[in-house]
């Protein structure tokens, strides 16, 4: 028989022990998302050449760079390792910082490693910001659609906008190159609904004066609607003449029960039972839904 008990562990030990359960929730482990942040050598970090955000304002910057200077930097760039040059980084999100810190003359940003996604998380810093122009985020959009042939609804999902939204900013970004570069360099900036009314008119000569007209200011939202009408309509005669009956009649707009059981109804289709006449109505709807679901946004 054993005559000597196993002791427990000490005080010093316990004492340890629970001050480490303490610490534990604290640490950033190895199978987490999250990442520690550190100092970084301000020359081994360069812009993004695929960063939305194009124009920098000379003002926002120089404020930035006097709030470094009294204050410091209190919030991280994100960064992903740069594949190019060993040990150097491009900026994730946080390119307005890393100019007003050089222009401070910091010789180092406190950063955050990034790589999961990069571009959509730099995309969707930038959408967060009201000055971000129409032109950038709709070339952010297209560039994230491209690169990993997302659909128009995983967009949706991925920047939190709705689809009717995505649709607008990617009709922006198959605008004409020069058009796009005109706007961006515009002291008159179009408002964004305008644009988006504007990208989805046929490319011909009128659209051209219109836009000529938006960047003037000179172009009324009213004018535009009344022009795209009348393209839509010659565009579809059934659907201009329908319109006309309607208006005439005063019929009254669907309730939301009917178009909730429209839905179910369309919901039921199999693609195979979808011919072309069908198509082309489905095209339609689809016209009418996304410029009401726009309209109802600048409403309210």
């Amino acid at each position: 028989m054993n005559k000597f008990k196993r002791k427990g562990p000490s005080r010093l030990m316990e004492s340890m022990q629970t001050r480490v359960e303490e610490l534990q929730d604290r640490l950033v482990t190895n199978d987490t998302d999250l990442n520690h942040s550190f100092e970084l050598d301000i020359n081994r970090v360069e812009p993004d050449p695929d960063q939305a955000r194009k124009v920098f304002t000379e003002e926002h910057i120089e404020e930035l760079a006097q709030s470094l200077k009294e204050h410091g930097q209190l919030q991280p760039v994100l960064v992903r390792p740069d594949a190019k040059k060993r040990g150097c980084y491009i900026i994730v999100a946080g390119e307005r910082r890393l100019r007003a810190a050089q222009r401070a003359g910091l010789t180092r940003l406190l950063a955050i490693e990034h790589t999961v996604e990069h571009d959509v998380a730099s995309l969707v810093e930038n959408l967060h910001r009201e000055d971000l122009n129409p032109i950038e985020e709709a070339n952010g959009i297209s560039l994230l659609a491209s690169r990993y042939k997302w659909t128009q609804r995983q967009l949706a999902k991925k920047l939190s906008r709705s689809a009717s939204d995505i649709n607008g900013m990617l009709a922006i970004a198959k605008l004409p190159a020069d058009i796009k570069a005109a706007v961006l360099n515009s002291e008159q900036q179009p408002a964004r609904n305008l644009l988006i009314e504007l990208a989805r008119l046929p490319d011909n000569v009128e659209r051209n004066a219109l836009l000529e007209s938006a960047l003037n200011g000179e172009l009324p939202f009213s004018r535009l609607r009344e022009v795209a009408a009348r393209q839509r309509e010659e565009k579809n005669p059934t659907t201009a003449t329908y319109s006309r009956i309607r208006r005439e009649a005063k019929v009254r707009p669907p309730t939301a029960r009917t178009i909730s059981r429209v839905a179910l109804a369309l919901m039921e289709m199999h693609p195979s039972e979808i011919n072309e006449q069908r198509r082309k109505s489905l095209e339609n709807l689809r016209d009418v839904l996304l410029r009401l679901l726009d309209e109802s946004i600048e409403a309210s």
